[in-house]
């Protein structure tokens, strides 16, 4: 099965991914977007979920909104070597220290020589190495859609 995602590049790749080099200058500094066909059947599944549940990678709307979950805000603290003192002043001040981090996925752009399913495989190495655990949630219109996928 395949899908239509627009990728951010830069003018340079996608000039030569369209085979047009040579008509005129193109930089490798500006940013164009292009719709590639990704073939979602040759992704894993974590890169498969994040497939599915986008359709740009330009991190201006709930097109491309992805949210990762990961360990509690007090696990981090404890990783970090933050004092006990410290981690109760947290909890004072901000609440509970034991809910999971939710924070939204910042997609990268499509590197020079790299197809999009390597793109999205990359995206989920990545998630793994910063240490999140989940590909938790995404928006549509105002509407959460689940994912919930573990990575």
């Amino acid at each position: 099965m395949y899908k239509n995602i627009a990728f951010v590049m830069s003018e340079l790749s996608c000039a030569e991914r369209l085979g047009v080099l040579g008509v005129r200058h193109f930089s490798k500094h500006r940013l164009v977007i292009h719709h590639f066909e990704v073939n979602l059947d040759a992704l894993s599944p974590g890169a498969r979920a994040i497939a599915e549940n986008i359709y740009t990678t330009e991190n201006a709307d709930d097109l491309s909104l992805i949210y990762v979950s990961g360990p509690t805000r007090k696990e981090l603290m404890i990783k970090d070597n933050v004092p006990e003192k410290e981690i109760e002043a947290y909890e004072r001040m901000w609440g509970d220290a034991n809910e999971p981090v939710i924070e939204p996925w910042v997609f990268d752009k499509l590197r020079h020589y790299e197809t999009p399913e390597e793109y999205f495989e990359r995206q989920v190495s990545k998630m793994k190495e910063y240490g999140w655990l989940y590909i938790s949630h995404t928006h549509r219109f105002s509407e959460r859609i689940t994912i919930n996928y573990k990575l």
